[in-house]
């Protein structure tokens, strides 16, 4: 095999890597819709937590022990969890009231926010190309939540997570840390056990085996997805890899109809299709950039 077929073999590797990673992200969400209705969001936030810290553990241990968990920038691991947290608790709190499509729509926008806010606090230099995008992205984000989508204030606390997600990558961004990925998925899910077991007294109910079993599942399942993303960027650039998770978008569609009968809005899927177009292209840029520079 040439060098130019192995290397396209890779590319696709990292692609079906991705692809399966934001399959079982959504199959996460979906959990975590399902419970909504009988969990208070902490609570779920305590299970799937833990259950992505099952995940942690067992990959650590299989690439090379416990001892890779440790890290040397812990206070920056606390800001990023700090971020997160918020993130996860407006984003998991709308999935009681929104459609899986109609959700995932809205966090297509956090890519173009990461653009924006990487010029004042990363540094970065973006041309007019991107910015150009960036608007016309923020034009999707109001057919969705302008008056003919019909205007709700739980796509607004949506439009506050994906805010929020996108601080989240712009710490990961300037963390730059060259740790193991376990690291990245141990401190936040631990500290989110930690204040989410706190707050059981007050907010949380019992849990049925079922109810616990599939909440647990839902955590391992998203620790696993996790890793394949992580390792999928690793085979392949991320211009080529980041464009794929707008595969969201179909599987929830797909999960949305066949489990709840949602039906999204045409509004919604108009404004979900321009921000793709407009992340996609971001993405494309990103891309070319990097590779100017690094020639």
């Amino acid at each position: 095999m040439d060098g130019q077929a192995a290397t396209l073999m890779v590319r696709r590797q990292g692609i079906l890597l991705a692809l399966a990673s934001f399959a079982m992200f959504t199959g996460m969400d979906t959990v975590v819709k399902l419970l909504s209705g009988q969990w208070h969001v902490l609570q779920v936030m305590l299970f799937t937590s833990g259950g992505a810290l099952i995940t942690t553990f067992v990959v650590a241990q299989a690439r090379g022990g416990l001892h890779r968990l440790k890290t040397r920038v812990l206070h920056r691991h606390l800001t990023r969890w700090l971020i997160s947290f918020a993130s996860t608790v407006l984003i998991f709190s709308s999935y009681g009231q929104l459609a899986l499509a109609d959700v995932y729509a809205i966090l297509f926008t956090s890519p173009l926010i990461a653009t924006a806010l990487s010029v004042p606090l990363l540094k970065e230099q973006v041309g007019w190309r991107r910015w150009s995008a960036v608007a016309v992205g923020f034009c999707g984000v109001l057919v969705m939540l302008g008056p003919a989508g019909g205007l709700e204030p739980v796509r607004l606390l949506v439009l506050g997570g994906a805010f929020l997600h996108a601080c989240s990558t712009i710490v990961l961004r300037w963390m730059r840390s060259g740790e193991p990925v376990e690291t990245f998925a141990l401190y936040g899910n631990v500290m989110t056990v930690v204040v989410a077991g706190l707050a059981m007294p007050f907010v949380g109910v019992a849990p049925t085996a079922y109810e616990a079993g599939i909440g647990l599942s839902a955590g391992i399942i998203a620790g696993c997805a996790f890793m394949l993303l992580v390792q999928a960027y690793h085979q392949v650039e991320a211009g080529i890899i980041a464009p794929f998770q707008y595969s969201q978008m179909i599987y929830g569609l797909i999960v949305g109809f066949l489990l709840f009968g949602d039906v999204p809005a045409w509004t919604t899927v108009l404004g979900a299709m321009i921000v793709a177009a407009s992340g996609i292209y971001v993405f494309r840029r990103e891309a070319v950039r990097r590779r100017t520079i690094r020639t």
